[in-house]
């Protein structure tokens, strides 16, 4: 009788308790963050294709020098979130996941296959950790030609031994202004991307 009232008043010795799920309140906090994230990667990635910086200041019309002017903007969203403690921190987080599943489908939808999309996107995030390190280091300095000769490798794809090129320098200028003008802004502003200066 002991053990069956024992048995009784303790059922947790007898089964698992069920394991703990993400309540409806975080799971609702990661999709908007999630959502947010998306919209303004979507208004980043608008300003990318801007037409002057193809057809001016010559940064080439292909998938390659596309995704390196979609990383140089994110570098510049990135650093600008950074200053903003933890919350900035997580949008941080979620815009970098949020490039890394674009890459991902970009490469699916071109016909490349899983082992090869895998290694890409792998790529891709390693250059934008790159790009993130050598572009804020020359932002934070305020270093244009340093800037311009990072923009000439990268986005234009030339040897900047003999001195960065006009579009280079002129890309530079426009990133050095970005850089302000988002300091002087709150992310909160975004609709549903910065505001960048006129290229």
């Amino acid at each position: 009788m002991g053990e069956t009232c024992n048995r009784i008043n303790h059922p947790s010795r007898d089964r698992k308790m069920p394991a703990q799920r993400p309540s409806w309140g975080l799971l609702t906090r990661r999709e908007n963050l999630s959502s947010r994230a998306s919209n303004i990667y979507g208004g980043l990635v608008a300003q990318a294709r801007s037409v002057p910086f193809y057809a001016e200041h010559g940064v080439s019309d292909t998938p390659e020098g596309r995704t390196e002017l979609i990383m140089l903007h994110l570098v510049l969203a990135l650093r600008r979130l950074g200053r903003d403690g933890e919350p900035g921190g997580r949008l941080a987080q979620a815009l970098s996941e949020t490039f890394v599943i674009d890459m991902d489908d970009n490469m699916r939808e071109m016909g490349v296959g899983d082992m090869m999309v895998a290694k890409r996107v792998k790529k891709a995030a390693a250059a934008l950790f790159d790009r993130l390190r050598d572009y804020g280091s020359a932002l934070e300095a305020g270093d244009a030609i340093g800037l311009s000769n990072l923009v000439e490798l990268h986005l234009l794809g030339l040897d900047a031994t003999t001195g960065p090129s006009p579009g280079a320098s002129r890309i530079a200028a426009y990133a050095l202004a970005a850089e302000r003008q988002l300091a002087s802004t709150s992310p909160d502003d975004w609709q549903p991307g910065p505001v960048f200066p006129t290229i």
